[in-house]
């Protein structure tokens, strides 16, 4: 990918983003990952045991969070594949774009993501110590707090995709019934026809 190609596609998610973050940042799965996260930190700055411990969930949690990536990767591929030109055609219509009908797919495999890559510094960053140790507490706290909310955020998304996953296959089938009927209707019409 040259430079100019992947500075377009840098302006394109940036005007994205720009344009749905209420949506994004609002959602349910956001909503019940900022609440983890909040519970998350509050019990990680009041128990020393949690925090001692809490080691040993980032690697766990990077694993799950690769999963999350998975799933909604696994998504797309098998929605793009399965849906059907003229399903996709419709999407793109309705919805402007596809990047816009598959929006909850790429903010859960961007969350899957962050959730892996923030697990995986978490771990290695553990017990660098602080040049102020009295942030320490603070710092593992956070750590923990944001792994709990990335996690939650994506394993809510995970199952609302699943969910759009299934209401997608249930409007191409609408779809392909109403191509069927008006196929139907278009041969009765050509057989009624004079000297047809």
């Amino acid at each position: 990918m040259n430079m100019n190609k992947l500075t377009d596609a840098l302006d394109r998610g940036s005007a994205w983003y720009s344009k749905n973050r209420h949506h994004v940042l609002g959602s349910l799965d956001a909503k019940m990952g900022y609440g983890a996260f909040g519970i998350t930190f509050v019990a990680g700055s009041v128990s020393e045991n949690l925090r001692s411990t809490a080691v040993d969930l980032f690697l766990p949690v990077a694993g799950l969070g690769m999963a999350v990536l998975g799933v909604a990767l696994t998504a797309v591929a098998l929605l793009l594949g399965l849906l059907g030109v003229e399903y996709l055609r419709v999407l793109h219509d309705e919805q402007g774009s596809l990047h816009e009908a598959f929006q909850p797919f790429t903010v859960t495999a961007t969350v899957g993501g962050s959730t892996a890559l923030f697990s995986i510094a978490s771990f290695v960053l553990w017990n660098v110590p602080s040049p102020l140790s009295a942030v320490d507490w603070a710092a593992r706290a956070f750590a923990l707090a944001v792994t709990a909310g990335l996690l939650t955020w994506g394993v809510v998304g995970t199952i609302q995709i699943v969910h759009d996953a299934v209401w997608h296959g249930e409007q191409r089938n609408k779809l392909l019934d109403t191509i069927q009927e008006a196929r139907k209707l278009a041969n009765m019409k050509k057989r009624e026809r004079p000297g047809a």
